[in-house]
Order: structure tokens, then sequence, then C-alpha cells
């Protein structure tokens, strides 16, 4: 079997976004059943063993150091049965030159995770191609991330679901609230993810306001913000300011291990992001009984019709306020957990997932 050398510019958890934790997850799940190493300019983490960790000191830029180090590190390693997988966001052009030019000189094997189809224009198209026609195999996290690729450097683009091995919580939503410390007759919307512009926060906060205090109180519904970002102290003035403050929960940056307790807990999740590929936390929603209300950005609503759900229009601060009013109150909603649960476990089987890329990366 294949051997494999993770390249982390960011490495779980320095960072804890859905690429670092996917990447965390799946170097972890493969290392059971091969051998595989992580190259980073950031600190070895605990559970990585120190034989199985490259570390490349840099300076700033680190983009360009690191490089620079990945490439002579490379270049005289032994590189039988190597798979170098490299994950490909936005990023400088200049941080892909040492996998084209190991494939020249050395015949490097190297498989491009795509993470992200919102780049804007390439600065140089000509590396970017470079890039991808030379890889061993490409692989997309999103349907619509595929296909965009597909035409753009028109290769095969195989879609990879951002999984992680999901660790259901058999505590009943009663413990999971008394853990948390949710009242155990609020109506709680759950909100997961990163607190800045891109993901549009203050949506949800704009839905509560337009809803109004009385319904806020009378229904007692509960906002529950779990993440951080540069927008978090914007948020919570707004939420003082608009008197909704017993509404509305920010709880930071929580452990992975948690997130199952917040989900139990919940009654809806939320995810009213501008632009998505394929949100972790959204797949693992999935898998809970809880209803799930989303945006119509590409990367939610192709997930959200595969079985009915509720999704609205981006931006749209009066079409959530009438989706979340439906979902938590009138009487003739039917719920969509079940048909959503089914969706997950045909669809998302993390083993699954695993072995089919060893399979498309031999």
């Amino acid at each position: 079997m294949n051997r494999y050398v993770f390249i982390c510019g960011n490495l779980y958890p320095h960072q804890i976004g859905g690429l670092e934790v996917f990447n965390h997850h799946l170097i972890k799940e493969l290392g059971k059943i091969t051998e595989v190493s992580v190259v980073s300019h950031q600190g070895r983490p605990n559970e990585i063993p120190k034989r199985d960790f490259i570390g490349i000191k840099t300076l700033p830029p680190h983009g360009l150091f690191f490089s620079f180090g990945i490439f002579f590190r490379m270049l005289f390693a032994k590189l039988d049965d190597i798979r170098v997988v490299v994950s490909f966001s936005k990023a400088h052009w200049i941080n892909w030159l040492p996998y084209i030019a190991l494939k020249k000189l050395r015949n490097l094997k190297y498989v491009v995770v795509i993470h992200s189809g919102d780049l804007g224009e390439w600065r140089n198209t000509t590396i970017h191609l470079a890039l991808f026609r030379n890889a061993h195999a490409l692989f997309g996290v999103s349907e619509s991330i595929c296909n965009a690729y597909r035409k753009s450097v028109n290769q095969p683009v195989i879609y990879l679901p951002p999984l992680i091995p999901f660790e259901r919580e058999n505590l009943e939503k009663s413990a999971c609230r008394h853990t948390l410390g949710i009242p155990q007759n609020r109506k709680v919307i759950l909100a997961v993810g990163s607190l800045r512009q891109v993901k549009r926060p203050n949506l949800p906060i704009a839905a509560l306001d337009l809803l109004g205090y009385q319904f806020l109180k009378k229904e007692r519904i509960l906002l529950v913000f779990v993440g951080d970002g540069e927008l978090r102290n914007e948020l919570e003035t707004s939420v003082k300011k608009l008197g909704i403050e017993e509404f509305v929960r920010f709880d930071g940056i929580q452990l992975r291990e948690k997130i199952p307790f917040y989900l139990k807990a919940s009654d809806v999740y939320l995810i009213s992001s501008e632009y998505e590929g394929q949100p972790l936390s959204l797949l693992e929603a999935l898998s809970y009984p809880i209803e799930i209300v989303g945006s119509d950005a590409d990367g939610v609503r192709s997930i959200l019709d595969a079985f009915g759900g509720n999704v609205f229009e981006r931006g749209n601060t009066e079409a959530l306020a009438n989706l979340l009013k439906k979902v938590l109150t009138d009487p003739t909603y039917e719920p969509k957990y079940a048909r959503s649960n089914l969706y997950f476990h045909e669809r998302f089987d993390y083993q699954k997932v695993l072995h089919s890329f060893v399979e498309k990366t031999r």
C-alpha cells in the first residue's frame, strides 16, 4: 500500500478551520492502515509521533520559506510508493511551484484536494494549470467545486466529501442541555462556524430582531453561536443595542468533541453563509434528529435540496425569519430530520470515503 505525506501549512489544533479538521482526521484514519507523515512549519501536535513529523523552520513570509523547505526536503528523499497530499485553497502561486518542479525532476506523485472554489482570478494561470494537470489525482470537497474545476482545468476531479468520523453522542437531549447549561424549556437555534463576514452571522441576529421581542419571549427562543472571529465584538454590541441579550449566547470556540453535545441539545441547526464549499458542521448535523435551515449558497443548497430541506435566499433577513418561525412554531410543519438522517447514512459513510480515497490514489 502507498505511504502518504501530508503538506500542512496550517495544522490542527493550531488552526481549527474545516480544512485543518478534515486533514487531522484523514491523517489519523489513514495512519491506522498505512504509513502517514506530516510536513508543517507549525509545532508538532502531541498526537503525531515524532517519527511521523517533519518540521520545517520558516521566517516571514512563511509561505515562501515553507515552499523552498518542502522542495529541498523532497529533492533528495526516497519517493518510492509515496503519495504527497496537498490541500489547495487561496494562497500565493509560489506555494505550488515545489510540486510541479518535483514532478519534472523526481516524478513525484502528488494528490491535490481542492477545498475552495471561491478564489477569484488566478494571478498566475500557467502555474495553477501546471499544478492540476501534473497531479496524480484531483479531488474536490463539493460537487460544485468538482464541476467548476473540471471545466477550468479540463481534468477529472473526484468528489471527496469533507467528512470526519463523526462521534455520535448517546446522551439524551436533556442531559446534553444540562451539560451545556442550556435551560430545558428553550427552543434552541444552533450556528456553528467562524464569526466572519462570509458566514453572515449578523443575519440570524437580524432575523431574531425582525421576529420581535414578544415572539422571542413567548416562544422561549435561544440562538447559540459556537465559534469565534473578528465580528464577535460587533455582534455582541448589536445584540445589546437590539435588547435581545437573553435570546442569544456566544459560546466561543469549543473542542471538536463537544460539538455532538450542542447538536443533540438543539432544535434547529442554522447555516447562513454567503459562500460554502461543503461545510463539515452541516454534514454532521445531517446525522442528528435536528431540523436544518440553510442559505442557498451552492455548497449548502446542493445538500439540502437532495432531501427537500429548508432553504432561504442568501442575505434575505425576512425569508430567514419566516422560515425559522415556520419550523419552530407552525403546527402543520412536517419535520425533515428523518430524511436528512437517511441521506447522510446513504451518502456519507466515512470508511467508504476513506477506502475510495486510497483506491483512487494508487
